[in-house]
């Protein structure tokens, strides 16, 4: 017998037990992966939201009071066609997080369309 490390042995009724927490544990942690993910797209659909409420010239009070003079500065060197682009990709990017693409690949191609639909412009 080796001295140190000992790998205990899971008992064989046991082990569909543990694969069975194992992966509950993945599932739950991979689900609050995509929920923070989808958080994070909301408040980036409020930012876009408030950008096109300014350049529609709506009056209405923004998500984002906070940030107003940023996003008034957004408003105004961008075309609102290109801020509704960028609200489109942002709820295709949430659908996709709902139907398992995985993480990256989704940002990826958001940030790309981002750029190519007037954030980078």
């Amino acid at each position: 017998m080796k001295r140190g490390h000992q790998s205990a042995k899971v008992p064989a009724q046991l082990r569909s037990e543990l694969k069975s927490v194992t992966d509950n544990q993945k599932r739950r942690e991979t689900r609050a992966i995509r929920d923070g993910l989808d958080r994070i797209l909301l408040d980036l659909a409020s930012v876009y939201r408030d950008i096109a409420r300014v350049q529609l010239g709506s009056g209405e009070e923004l998500i984002n009071e906070s940030i107003r003079d940023t996003v008034e500065l957004r408003a105004r060197a961008t075309k609102v066609e290109q801020t509704l682009n960028i609200l489109e990709e942002i709820r295709i990017a949430r659908e996709r997080i709902e139907r398992n693409v995985r993480d990256l690949l989704v940002l990826e191609a958001l940030a790309t369309s981002m750029i190519f639909r007037g954030w980078g412009n």
